[in-house]
């Protein structure tokens, strides 16, 4: 027994503490114990089980899969850049959208001092001064009455021809028809006044062209231009704002037409109104944008600059805080 306990402890060690992963190895018989012994008497130590052996090779190194993680001088770099991307993205946006208002609003108030309120409102004073001594059939009443039923033709017209020939083509044909037409009828009154020969038919040919331009043209390709120009966000109170701007217009204009009239001469309030028609069709040619089948991030697109534009295309950030 003290030979099998020798060797025990010879095998697992002092204080029989096992290596990993050893099996208990068979009991040894004394007799085979004593026949394993050496001549010389000294016990034989066993060689330790194989599992045993250089049991620290059997401890494979841990491969750990390192993450890219950024300092945080570059997380408050990257930061820094997508908050300037979106600080810049909304600058653009905002101004956009006021480029928008301002075109929304500018056509609208064209559209009302194009002349043609005056002229449906004080249709009769105007027949009466023109066709004073000029033997016409009809009287200025029936004249007037004649304005009203070319303005409906002019709005049956409309809601066909606005889908065929564009917002912006019809918006600047009917402009400058309307404001040579108003140059037309205040030559039309300078004339008279210097005593020089003048057409008769030209006062009704020349309102019932500029009636019939307002109710075809002008006041429905302004409401749907600024009703495609905004998103429904801002659609709402776009077109409250033009409309309560143009009514305002409407009330000056009724107000001071009249006494306008009679201080300056009536030619000098119609070549006003021919002016602005004729500004108003330049000024859509260089800025309205076409809205036809087109959609909101198109028609945006036409109102960034040539600068924006290229800025946009290149991304770089450091040419968008320039």
């Amino acid at each position: 027994m003290a030979v099998e306990e020798s060797e025990l402890q010879q095998h697992y060690g002092v204080g029989g503490e096992k290596c990993q992963q050893s099996q208990r190895q068979p009991r040894v018989h004394r007799d085979d114990a004593a026949r394993a012994q050496p001549a010389s008497g000294a016990p034989r130590s066993h060689p330790p089980p194989s599992h045993c052996k250089n049991t620290h090779k059997l401890h494979k190194p841990i491969y750990h899969h390192h993450q890219t993680k950024l300092t945080g001088s570059e997380f408050n770099q990257s930061s820094s850049s997508e908050q300037h991307n979106r600080t810049h993205a909304t600058r653009l946006s905002d101004k956009i959208l006021f480029r928008a208002f301002w075109i929304a609003m500018v056509v609208a108030l064209s559209r009302e001092v194009c002349g043609a309120i005056p002229v449906l409102n004080f249709a009769g004073e105007i027949f009466t001064m023109a066709s004073g001594g000029s033997g016409l059939v009809l009287t200025a009443n029936q004249q007037a009455m004649m304005l009203g039923l070319v303005q409906v033709a002019g709005a049956a017209l409309a809601s066909s021809i606005v889908e065929k020939t564009g917002r912006k083509k019809l918006l600047i044909s009917t402009s400058l028809v309307s404001g040579l037409s108003m140059c037309g009828l205040a030559t039309y009154f300078l004339a008279k006044n210097y005593g020089f020969y003048a057409p008769d038919w030209l006062p009704i040919a020349t309102l019932c062209l500029c009636i019939f331009c307002d109710a075809s043209g002008l006041q429905p390709v302004s409401v749907v231009l600024t009703s495609e120009m905004f998103s429904f966000k801002y659609r709402g109170t776009v077109m409250a704002t033009a409309m309560a701007s143009s009514s305002l217009v409407d009330f000056i204009q009724m107000l001071f037409f009249k006494p306008l009239a009679n201080a300056v001469g009536i030619h000098v309030a119609f070549y006003f109104f021919g002016f602005i028609c004729i500004i108003s069709a330049i000024y859509v040619i260089l800025k309205v944008p076409e809205t036809k089948m087109r959609s909101l991030e198109e028609i945006h697109r036409d109102l960034r600059t040539k600068k924006e534009k290229a800025l946009e295309d290149s991304k770089d950030p450091k040419q968008l805080e320039a």
